[in-house]
């Protein structure tokens, strides 16, 4: 069921990112649109990175927006996760998962060498505003109330759902279950308000990997993530054996997002590589590569 769901969230993206942002009337979608409305004469998105970089020495003098600052750079910062089982890891060899991938094959077609940051819900969209990172793949769900702090590219690169999960003895069918109840939780996490409305009270741990822990050593008995997280671990026979999944609710597209300030162009190259990437098959590509789907 884990496997379908995270299948899903992939396969069904694309669309689901595109009739999003429309239907909302969001911003990210206006700003994305506003800026590439300037550059439809570019069937692809080599075309228009050559056209910038054939008059880029002239630019770097003024760097007066964040494509031309990245370029002159020759280098993209990324600000990417850590402990964020299949998305974002890192071992012996380095990070790895998902959004590792992805944030290298970015830069790889933007002919860039790449420097990874790391950031956590907490600064991930700060990071952008300090020009620590250039672009941000973090895990982050794109809600309207988020159109005001970054700009989002569209589409969407994943969807998943606030699930809760914990002891197979618990019954939890609804959130109106959960009352009374003591649910763990990560700091930033889009669907905490939420979930406060029905909870006793809610405990903040800093990261998905510490959440885990404590449901296993009994701190927790009841936690909620993303379904993205709980995926690997119910392919694990032990912890399918003690534990289960309870509600889902607040579905939620992720989106990479560029700071608002001078990145409309920026914003909009960064479109059209996504879509190529779905429509040349890379984004599946890597997602099975990382078991999302």
């Amino acid at each position: 069921m884990v496997f379908l769901r995270s299948a899903a969230a992939v396969i069904g993206v694309l669309a689901f990112g595109l009739v999003w942002g429309v239907n909302a009337g969001s911003s990210a979608w206006a700003q994305s649109a506003a800026g590439q409305n300037n550059f439809t004469h570019y069937a692809k998105a080599s075309e228009w990175l050559a056209a910038r970089v054939e008059n880029l020495n002239q630019d770097c003098l003024t760097k007066n927006d964040k494509l031309t600052e990245v370029l002159c750079a020759r280098e993209l910062k990324v600000g990417v996760r850590v402990g964020y089982k299949q998305f974002a890891e890192v071992g012996n060899d380095g990070r790895f998962g998902f959004e590792i991938d992805l944030a290298k094959e970015i830069a790889k077609r933007l002919n860039l060498e790449i420097a990874m940051e790391t950031v956590s819900p907490v600064d991930r969209i700060a990071k952008l505003e300090t020009g620590a990172v250039d672009l941000t793949i973090a895990t982050m769900g794109h809600n309207t109330s988020r159109d005001t702090q970054a700009r989002f590219i569209l589409p969407h690169y994943y969807q998943s759902e606030t699930v809760i999960t914990g002891y197979k003895s618990i019954i939890a069918k609804k959130p109106e279950d959960l009352a009374g109840r003591t649910v763990c939780v990560t700091v930033g996490n889009y669907a905490n308000a939420t979930l406060s409305q029905y909870t006793g009270r809610l405990m903040l741990f800093d990261r998905p990997g510490r959440l885990i822990n404590a449901l296993n050593s009994g701190q927790c008995n009841l936690i909620a993530q993303d379904d993205s997280v709980f995926a690997g671990y119910f392919a694990e026979e032990e912890f399918a054996a003690k534990y289960d999944m309870k509600v889902g609710f607040a579905q939620v597209p992720w989106g990479m997002a560029v700071t608002l300030n001078k990145s409309a162009e920026f914003g909009a190259l960064l479109s059209m590589l996504v879509r190529e990437m779905f429509a040349d098959g890379t984004i599946m590509a890597l997602a099975e590569k990382n078991k999302v789907a």
